[in-house]
């Protein structure tokens, strides 16, 4: 397995740090910022760790036409990783999350935003 790393991003790990006290079990609260590519079958994925403590691989896809998927400065991402637990959240984008992901413990119950 080997990890692509972006130049931009100084860390390992990315944390939402709006997630909520009392959250659902499928919500993404941490992953690793590294797309991992596993040389079996040149998947990539970033790994997840779940509010409930459970850990899984989020899929990582190419989207160069991701329309509305921003980072945090609101620059277009290429790539989505769609929580598969949550198939509607992209959990690198606060698109769609409809609370306020930029306060600390006042987040969606559901949805993540890694930043």
């Amino acid at each position: 397995i080997q990890l692509a790393p972006d130049p931009n991003w100084g860390h390992a790990l990315c944390y939402d740090w709006s997630v909520p006290t009392h959250t659902l079990s499928r919500r993404v609260v941490l992953a690793t910022r590294y797309v991992i590519v596993d040389p079996r079958d040149n998947s990539h994925f970033i790994l997840a760790a779940y509010a409930d403590g459970s850990v899984g691989r989020i899929p990582v896809h190419a989207a160069p036409d991701a329309t509305g998927t921003r980072d945090n400065t609101g620059q277009a991402l290429p790539w989505r990783a769609m929580n598969p637990k949550m198939p509607e959240d992209n959990v690198l984008t606060p698109d769609d999350d409809g609370a306020p992901q930029n306060q600390p413990n006042r987040g969606n119950r559901e949805r993540a935003w890694l930043r």
